[in-house]
């Protein structure tokens, strides 16, 4: 049976993605990534801290020496040291996103998918995504070398997928989704500002769930804005298992000690 537990444990499993130049690590208690550029906090992130509560302030310790002042994002899952979370707000922290994991069964029927959202097979498919990154989430110009990469990649749709919607010549809504054994973890869902609230981000969440039933998946799982997809998915047949919050350390604190 697959429990909440269960679930999420077989998240951690899954290999993390890191974006071109940012480093990871990884610790028995923790893992995060962070950018040795020092002129930016890009990248800088806690992803995973689940120290006992005998250990939390050598976690902490340790995350401070490893970040040498510099503050991180702390994403705090359903699974981590509530501790922790209380250590960041003593710190100054804020609470500045609300997400939930969201999990499809896959089960009997899936939404119909249509055929508004195509599987993304050209380069320029993948430069119009990030394009629509840019635009949506303000997130820097990717270089051709990690497009190129994608593409390839996207050549083993069952491994990797990217399915987008094509409107006036763009790219006018994203998801992708990467398999991971017997389930897969959508991403990078998004829709222009302009092309909202008429139907093109369900077809794209539905063809990613027809993909990963013809590959016969057990589940997918997804991370949603409360205030943004998870209504939409939870009426096309996702089930919430968890709450995630990202804490922040105001704008002008980066340099604070």
């Amino acid at each position: 049976m697959l429990t909440v537990r269960r679930l999420i444990e077989a998240l951690d499993r899954d290999p993390v993605w890191t974006w071109p130049g940012v480093e990871r690590w990884e610790s028995s208690w923790g893992m995060g990534t962070w950018n040795p550029d020092p002129r930016t906090q890009f990248g800088d992130v806690i992803l995973k801290c689940r120290p006992p509560r005998r250990a939390v302030r050598a976690f902490v310790k340790d995350m401070e020496a490893r970040y040498r002042g510099r503050h991180p994002d702390i994403h705090a899952g359903p699974l981590d040291s509530p501790l922790v979370v209380e250590w960041a707000l003593n710190e100054g922290y804020e609470i500045v996103e609300r997400s939930m994991l969201l999990v499809h069964p896959l089960k009997g029927i899936v939404p119909d998918a249509g055929n508004t959202a195509q599987l993304a097979t050209r380069y320029e498919d993948w430069v119009g995504f990030h394009q629509l990154e840019e635009t949506v989430f303000g997130w820097p110009k990717q270089s051709p070398e990690v497009i190129y990469h994608e593409v390839r990649e996207s050549s083993h749709p069952e491994r990797t997928a990217l399915y987008v919607v094509i409107r006036d010549g763009a790219v006018a809504s994203a998801g992708g989704m990467t398999v991971h054994g017997d389930h897969a973890m959508l991403w990078g869902g998004q829709t222009h500002p302009e092309w909202r609230h008429r139907g093109l981000y369900r077809q794209v969440v539905a063809a990613r769930l027809n993909h990963a039933q013809r590959l016969g998946l057990e589940w997918v799982a997804v991370s949603a804005k409360e205030d943004t997809s998870f209504p939409l998915l939870l009426r096309m047949g996702f089930h919430a298992v968890g709450l995630t919050r990202v804490l922040r350390r105001p704008s002008g604190d980066e340099n604070k000690n």
